[in-house]
């Protein structure tokens, strides 16, 4: 286990979402940032508070901006965690 790793950020909407086995989990989200790269990101089990996969297919459908910070374990981006940008709610 390298400390290498340092936290590196995305902004944009979400593409995919791929659904976890148990209740709100889900196992990765496709974003897609501004400048148009699409990155996977696990979230490797973790729980992400109100961000569950239901709340994340809503901010999908809405096209709402989330920032996602992550770090890169061994090529695998694991999410570190979500906040929503341009909150309106």
């Amino acid at each position: 286990m390298s400390c290498s790793s340092s936290e590196r950020k995305i902004e944009g909407i979400i593409l995919d979402i791929k659904k976890g086995g148990t209740i709100g989990e889900f196992i990765y989200i496709e974003i897609e940032s501004d400048s148009g790269n699409i990155e996977k990101l696990y979230s490797n089990g973790n729980n992400f508070g109100h961000y569950t996969y239901d709340h994340l297919i809503s901010h999908q459908l809405s096209s709402d901006r989330l920032e996602i910070k992550y770090i890169v374990d061994s090529d695998v981006k694991v999410i570190k965690s979500i906040s929503k940008h341009n909150h309106s709610h």
